[in-house]
């Protein structure tokens, strides 16, 4: 048995949130339903965790032209679980959900319409619908906003000063985990900087002798966990550009091939153009360009040109297919273009899924969590 929560998104939407990942419901077609089992909190007895759920299907498209459009039970909104349930608003009952010989029980949290007009919202409380495995964030809305305060507080006086520029609408989470050195680093609008005690964000121009680094990263740019950026002549990241934890970006050799004690050696620019995808601890080499809209592979190393459109991937990093040009690209300007839309979409989403958040739960599931916490 494992605990999810589901989450009716809108758009024709809907998923649930595992251990294993977002799925859309298209991934339980074949599923029956158990109506019996109770919430832990209602005072159910639910098995207790087990091995993982059965395999389940990445997500699927849905409405006109999915892949799954029909429940076993005849509904055409492509949702195995039936159109009447998932309409209901349910606060802390839970189902059961069979596949095979996983079972999988979660509720349901439907977003509510004000909410669903915005993708980039809808596509957030997706990704804030945790359930029990991935344990329940407990902070109260408050809480969150302080925390944020703090974080803006902690960017515009030591991150920002440091930067050439910071454009509006950045978020850097947990701030004082970003690594700032040297001149020529310059922050576009909607940067997204996810940080870590343990993968500190590191950001470093060299200036030495003839050479002076810059690191240009333009909007809506995401940086995970753990990236390293190192520049003694230029790295440019495109707009919508997407950086995998553990990413490195060089534009140096840091040493002479021949003569080990000159530092810096040989240089070149590294261009990422708008929206590529660099994948976890995936390294670019020097005088590297990335073209438009391609992938780079997990752990590849990328010593030559990338053309536009392409999944490449080994090492060295080659092109292995070609992005299907049938299919629109979204990007995260696409989201992100209206900052300040989102930034109130985001507040009103902070609202409704904290709506029922205590500081006295929160407080007590820090000095003494429990299984349902």
């Amino acid at each position: 048995m494992i605990y999810v929560d589901l989450l009716e998104i809108g758009g024709g939407e809907r998923g649930i949130r595992t251990l294993e990942g977002f799925y859309t419901l298209h991934a339980f077609q074949a599923c029956a339903i158990d109506h019996s089992a109770t919430s832990p909190r209602d005072g159910g007895n639910p098995p207790s965790l087990i091995q993982s759920p059965t395999p389940l299907l990445p997500l699927l498209p849905s409405g006109p032209g999915g892949v799954h459009n029909t429940s076993p039970s005849g509904d055409q909104d492509g949702s195995p679980l039936g159109g009447e349930m998932l309409k209901e608003k349910v606060d802390n009952s839970y189902r059961r959900l069979r596949c095979g010989v996983s079972e999988h029980l979660f509720r349901v949290r439907p977003l509510p319409p004000h909410l669903q007009q915005s993708d980039y919202v809808r596509k957030s409380a997706a990704y804030e619908c945790v359930g029990f495995t991935m344990r329940d964030d407990h902070r109260p809305y408050r809480l969150k906003v302080i925390q944020g305060k703090l974080e803006a507080a902690w960017v515009h006086h030591f991150i920002k000063p440091q930067l050439e520029s910071l454009g509006h609408h950045s978020m850097i989470m947990k701030p004082w985990n970003l690594k700032l050195h040297g001149r020529g680093i310059a922050f576009g609008t909607s940067i997204h900087v996810i940080t870590s005690a343990d993968r500190t964000v590191r950001l470093t121009t060299w200036s030495m002798n003839e050479h002076q680094g810059h690191i240009e990263i333009d909007d809506a740019v995401l940086i995970c966990p753990g990236v390293r950026i190192d520049s003694a002549c230029r790295v440019s990241i495109g707009e919508s550009t997407m950086l995998a934890a553990g990413a490195y970006i060089t534009d140096a050799d840091w040493h002479d091939v021949y003569d080990r004690t000159q530092p810096i050696g040989q240089t070149a620019p590294v261009i990422l153009e708008r929206n590529v995808w660099i994948g976890d601890g995936a390294i670019v080499c020097k005088g590297v360009t990335i073209g438009e809209n391609s992938v780079i592979g997990a752990g590849s190393v990328v010593t030559k040109d990338i053309p536009a459109n392409v999944i490449a991937a080994g090492n060295p990093a080659k092109p292995i297919k070609p992005l299907d040009p049938n299919l629109l690209v979204t990007t995260r300007q696409d989201m992100l273009g209206n900052g300040i839309a989102v930034t109130k979409q985001m507040d009103t989403l902070e609202r409704w899924l904290r709506q029922n958040n205590t500081w006295w739960r929160w407080f007590r599931s820090k000095i003494a969590p429990r299984p349902e916490d």
